[in-house]
């Protein structure tokens, strides 16, 4: 006669289960005297039907697999998709920079693309919403003299890097980020900003470009323009200088224009002491540009029109583009 000790996992009038110490769970017939859940019982194993056991034991078994993978996937949740980047931002001041946001809008990493940005020195954006980041390093980049009164050119790329990452940022958005930051801080220029997917990404890397370098260069060579690609690597604004073109005449459709002709009142507070990122009244500055429902639009009446209007990606994108110089 086999016997066995196992503790009481379950009980009711007509069955008890046990977990012996082998790690065998067993059903058997409830004794008479009716065990408590957590008691050590002993079993004889010879009167008890192997195949119902091994049923039984397959049931808690298949039970304890389901709860393993829950929880292996509750871990992963927790501990990979928050950073799992969904978009990435390609932000150009003359100097290239790429912010990794998570589906949370959050930046995950910030990094140099040309490897000689001073962008980011002394800022962490990491964990900041990808707007407020935008700010942050517009305001560094006005400290450390990179953005000067009149002449300034911000591009910024949006590439979803999954179906989420798509709607993760809105471009206009974006764009008015940049437009209100100039503003406060009394500066005038242009702004570009548009979408652009991984294949470009991929392109503007193999040819040691940034996203909006690329992009330049790209719509150069579909207008006839002859831009120095290794120029435009190192200096993009100089390339620009030396081919005689500018940016809103590459991308009227996605070009903003900011003027500003007098200082503004610093950024408001929300509630809590922080920056508020809503809409302010943009006098004395101005912002002009045009888009396909309105036309062309002067500072005054495009101030009061701006916040709707709708800017149009047409990057151009072609696949045959081919880089003097690129690897």
């Amino acid at each position: 006669m086999e016997q066995t000790k196992g503790i009481v996992m379950r009980t009711s009038n007509k069955t008890t289960v046990i977990y012996t110490e082998k790690g065998d769970f067993y059903e058997i017939p409830t004794p008479k005297e009716v065990p408590l859940v957590g008691q050590t019982i002993e079993i004889n194993l010879n009167s008890t039907s192997l195949s119902q056991l091994k049923t039984f034991a397959l049931k808690y078994a298949a039970a304890a697999a389901v709860l393993l993978l829950a929880l292996s996937i509750s871990a992963f949740y927790l501990l990979y998709l928050p950073n799992k980047a969904v978009a990435s931002v390609a932000l150009d001041l003359n100097q290239g920079i790429e912010l990794l946001v998570n589906r949370e809008g959050k930046v995950i990493k910030a990094q140099n693309v040309n490897g000689a940005s001073t962008l980011l020195e002394g800022l962490s954006v990491k964990g900041s919403d990808i707007y407020q980041a935008v700010d942050l390093i517009l305001e560094n980049a006005h400290n450390k003299g990179t953005l000067n009164q009149t002449q300034n050119l911000v591009l910024a790329r949006v590439i979803p890097l999954s179906s989420r990452g798509d709607q993760m940022i809105d471009t206009e958005s974006l764009r008015n980020t940049i437009r209100d930051e100039l503003l406060r801080s009394n500066l005038s220029g242009n702004v570009v900003v548009g979408k652009a997917d991984e294949a470009t990404q991929l392109e503007a890397r193999k040819h040691g470009m940034t996203v909006n370098s690329y992009l330049i260069y790209e719509r150069s060579q579909q207008q006839g323009v002859e831009i120095q690609p290794d120029t435009l690597r190192n200096d993009l604004q100089k390339a620009l200088n030396d081919a005689k073109i500018s940016v809103p005449s590459l991308f009227p459709e996605e070009n903003l224009e900011v003027k500003q002709n007098a200082p503004i009142q610093t950024k408001p507070m929300d509630q809590h002491g922080q920056p508020s990122y809503l809409e302010p009244n943009l006098s004395p500055g101005s912002a002009s540009g045009s888009s396909p429902e309105s036309g062309p639009a002067d500072s005054s009446s495009l101030i009061e029109q701006l916040p709707g209007t709708n800017i149009l990606n047409q990057s151009g994108i072609t696949s045959d583009i081919k880089v003097p110089g690129s690897k």
